[in-house]
């Protein structure tokens, strides 16, 4: 009887350890996401920075990344899809916006810009003031 009241101490123990363990890993995944969403909004404010610099292809990198950290954020596709199509990358544009979509369908914002990189698609760069959207 004594050696199986030991054995329900040691077992006892073994499931503590693995709780504890388990607590640890959940903390880290936890620390390690809030940082990636941190850095990601880092990203994301100097990619607009460089958006309204017109450095489309330095937004478009920064947008990238903070995407690479956070990809469940649908503003970052936005602002991506909106520095490809200034930048004339329309098709990219769509597919940005389109993801934007995805992830949160009830922006009529995400809607109406892939709407107008839709049109601008169809009517192309020769249209009067297709540069300034």
């Amino acid at each position: 009887m004594r050696a199986f009241v030991h054995l329900l101490y040691a077992l006892a123990g073994i499931i503590r350890l693995i709780a504890v363990s388990r607590k640890n890993k959940e903390r880290r995944a936890i620390t390690r996401a809030n940082t990636n969403t941190e850095l990601a909004h880092q990203y994301y404010i100097r990619g607009a920075a460089k958006l309204d610099q017109r450095d489309f292809d330095g937004a478009i990198a920064d947008f990238g990344s903070a995407i690479a950290l956070n990809p469940n954020n649908a503003g970052y596709y936005y602002a991506r899809g909106d520095a490809k199509h200034k930048k004339g990358d329309i098709h990219g544009a769509i597919d940005d916006f389109g993801a934007a979509i995805v992830l949160d369908p009830y922006d009529a914002d995400y809607y109406f810009f892939r709407g107008v990189a839709k049109d601008d698609l169809e009517s192309g760069p020769e249209t009067p003031g297709w540069e300034e959207r």
